[in-house]
């Protein structure tokens, strides 16, 4: 940690905001990580401050940590408008290490409010993120969330699997679990085990410890959760329907932000992936749509994704 607060002073004293931002934020991980949720609050607060008004990754950043931060304190609802938005900024065009980093934080939230669809498929999106742009430690996570999912949700032997092939990649990294993941893993593992016959959890452990990170993640990808709808008003996230109601009244993007506390820039992307959602291209159709549904009218078809 010692370490990281050199890096972060060397940093401020440079005159680049960016690189400032950038060591901060990996200094709020490591907080946060080590369970020190007030000091990672902190650290996150001055990364959004340097980035204000501004989309970059390190925005991105900030607002994820001080959503990690909520989450991890158990204010799940707190966390999930702030998980949301950066994810919104994320899918925008942000690097792959940040989109699954803003998925994998989805998932941790949708299942803390006990939305496991949600969970499984934002999981399962950071692990094919992750794989896709070799990053192989990250991945790793992606499958321990995956299998502490599954144990809760009675998929043992599929989840005995995945956590016996995280083991053994995690060993071969020479990387450490998370003491807040192992918590987790851990007390899933102490529920399904009275239930399995004698040595089948070790005989299940021992076939995802032979598993390669490629046939691992090939292996997670057998059980996917329910698919969500792609278009339509059941397709679009709480955040999302919020700033459409308000845009549909007529408020310009920087009067939403101030009313939700976000910048002009990020209600954009909201309203972009409304409209993409709903298949149409002004506020005043989107308009159009809110007043129909107030007046429970048939909606209009949506057309097929592409």
């Amino acid at each position: 940690m010692a370490c990281l607060d050199l890096a972060v002073t060397l940093a401020a004293e440079t005159d680049s905001p960016w690189l400032h931002a950038a060591a901060l934020d990996v200094l709020g991980r490591s907080r946060l990580r080590h369970g020190h949720g007030p000091a990672a609050r902190g650290v996150f607060a001055q990364v959004t401050a340097l980035s204000r008004e501004t989309v970059t990754p390190q925005a991105v950043a900030g607002i994820l940590g001080l959503g990690q931060v909520a989450l991890a304190a158990g204010s799940a609802s707190a966390a999930w408008t702030l998980i949301e938005e950066a994810h919104a900024i994320a899918r925008a065009g942000a690097a792959p290490s940040l989109l699954a980093r803003t998925l994998q934080a989805v998932g941790d939230c949708a299942g803390a409010l006990g939305n496991v669809s949600r969970a499984w498929t934002a999981y399962h999106q950071a692990l094919t993120v992750r794989i896709e742009a070799g990053l192989p430690v990250m991945a790793i996570e992606s499958l321990e969330s995956l299998a502490g999912l599954a144990l809760e949700q009675g998929r043992t032997e599929y989840g005995i699997r995945l956590l016996g092939a995280a083991d053994a990649l995690r060993e071969a990294a020479g990387s450490t679990r998370p003491g807040p993941a192992q918590d987790r893993l851990d007390k899933a593992v102490a529920a399904v085990l009275p239930a399995l016959e004698r040595g089948r959890f070790a005989e299940l452990r021992a076939e995802g410890l032979r598993l390669s990170l490629a046939a691992a993640a090939a292996y997670a990808g057998r059980q996917r959760g329910p698919r969500q709808r792609g278009v339509g008003w059941v397709s679009l996230t709480p955040a999302e329907r919020q700033i459409a109601d308000l845009a549909a009244t007529g408020l310009t993007n920087r009067e939403i932000g101030e009313r939700l506390f976000s910048s002009p820039r990020t209600v954009q992307v909201h309203l972009s992936h409304v409209f993409a959602k709903l298949g149409i291209s002004s506020r005043k159709m989107l308009a159009a749509e809110i007043e129909a549904r107030s007046r429970q009218l048939p909606p209009r078809p949506h057309p097929a994704p592409a």
